[in-house]
């Protein structure tokens, strides 16, 4: 059981860095939602 929940987890885990990558689903919806009140959505990632 404990090798499946990894990787589920593994599998979660990527699908969630992806949307939230630059032009992922999350990424887009973050950028469309600011965008309603006129702010740049434009940011340099810190690392």
């Amino acid at each position: 059981m404990g090798e499946e929940f990894r990787a589920r987890a593994s599998h979660w885990s990527s699908k969630a860095r992806k949307a939230m990558g630059e032009g992922g689903s999350s990424d887009v919806a973050i950028s469309n939602f600011l965008s309603c009140f006129g702010h740049s959505t434009h940011v340099t990632p810190a690392n």
